[in-house]
């Protein structure tokens, strides 16, 4: 592998973000939609990760799992979401699309399962833009108009750790992560009255945190297990809130203030019998006592992910037919998300397909296509169907190799 290639990767993930055009308008709650840090290797088996072993691609969640890597990676990847947003009486299509990280993956020693990883990711999403129209009486006056809410940003991961085995079968890894990001929401309000004036709100707010993950991983035969627990300090802004008007100056008043970020904990199970294998996750995420931003009627609650996956693995013959080398994913899940609305919880469901391409020496382009759905277009709810496809590509090559011993 090149160090030209490394650079190329660099300049290609800057800026983090490539298009936005509005997606989901449930990621105007809290911290946004929590982007999934597995890599589309994993997306394609419904997301299932913990206790998967893949030599070719990059576990962030579970860092245990490097130790199964059989060389050093370097892998790009980019997410885009297609939403159809429906209430009652209105529907509306979204679309967005970002650069999902840079992974590196050093594995040192195979023999030892000495590996080292080092990258950069979204952890969350904040994209939406909606807008309603109200009428308001008062002294005998009706005021009618529009507001319209906008939201963009979301956090970023930056982590670096390692993993080892410390006996036969066993692994465990470690590693530590900041999290950092930009995260903006707006208010137009605009009125059909000529006399009234028009005025805007905007949030600013930037986020700062850190945190820990580890991480078991143990197989025996064909059977194999995991498990990561992960931490997270408690995260600070600090707050920008500009009021603009056509009749007055801007206003901007700054602020600083912190919440207790929830903790994420998960374990795995997986199984292989011939060309296949077929996995199962179950995730926690702690997101009860979490206080930042939410809307109106909305509270926090704890979070569940239950998803299933399974892999037809290929030839691994490089003179077969490009078609019998790819392995083939799929997969299901089942989520509850961090928060409820009028008192309804909002459940997502998730199915998906992909495939793991070679692409000769060392290289591997993952797809993974998600179709889903969350939400509800009663109780006054937004109804959302969703499509999100990750495409990410990886180079790899054995940097690290043992010394020839001469024994007489």
């Amino acid at each position: 592998m090149k160090v030209k290639y490394f650079l190329l990767l660099l300049v290609a993930i800057t800026p983090f973000k490539s298009f936005s055009q509005g997606g989901s308008n449930y990621s105007s709650i809290g911290i946004g939609d929590l982007f999934p840090s597995t890599n589309a290797a994993y997306q394609a088996m419904g997301s299932t990760f913990i206790s998967v072993p893949a030599e070719n691609s990059i576990n962030v969640k579970n860092p245990a799992m490097w130790s199964v890597a059989s060389s050093t990676r370097i892998l790009l990847g980019y997410n885009f979401n297609q939403h159809l947003n429906e209430t009652s009486d209105a529907t509306l299509f979204q679309n967005n699309g970002k650069i999902s990280g840079l992974f590196t993956l050093f594995n040192i020693d195979k023999s030892l399962g000495i590996s080292a990883s080092f990258g950069l990711h979204s952890y969350s999403n904040i994209n939406y833009l909606v807008s309603n129209k109200f009428s308001i009486e008062k002294d005998g006056l009706t005021q009618t108009g529009k507001n319209t809410f906008q939201g963009s940003g979301g956090l970023s991961s930056a982590y670096l750790g390692a993993s080892a085995n410390i006996i036969d079968n066993f692994s465990v890894g470690a590693s530590a992560f900041a999290i950092f990001g930009p995260i903006k929401n707006s208010v137009y309000t605009e009125f059909d009255d000529y006399y009234s004036y028009n005025y805007e709100v905007i949030k600013s707010d930037y986020a700062t945190s850190w945190g820990s993950r580890f991480g078991i991983y143990y197989y025996y035969d064909n059977l194999h297990f995991g498990a990561f627990y992960e931490f997270v300090d408690d995260i600070k802004f600090k707050r920008e809130t500009q009021f603009s008007s056509s009749v007055i100056s801007d206003t901007i008043i700054k602020s600083s203030f912190s919440e207790k970020f929830p903790s994420q904990y998960g374990v795995g199970i997986s199984y292989k019998t011939g060309k296949f294998l077929f996995s199962s996750d179950f995730l926690m995420m702690n997101f009860k006592d979490f206080k930042y931003n939410p809307i109106s009627n909305s509270e926090f609650t704890d979070a569940y992910k239950l998803s299933f996956g399974a892999i037809r693995y290929g030839n691994t013959s490089r003179f077969s037919e490009i078609l019998d080398r790819v392995n083939y994913k799929a997969g299901i899940y089942y989520q509850k998300l961090y928060y409820k609305i009028n008192n309804q919880e909002i459940n997502e469901l998730g199915l998906s397909f992909g495939g793991e391409i070679p692409l000769g020496s060392g290289g591997i382009l993952d797809v993974a296509l998600i179709l889903g759905n969350r939400g509800r277009s009663n109780d006054y709810l937004i109804n959302e169907y969703f499509c999100r496809l990750f495409v990410e590509i990886s180079i790899g090559e054995i940097w690290f190799k043992p010394f020839k011993r001469r024994y007489e």
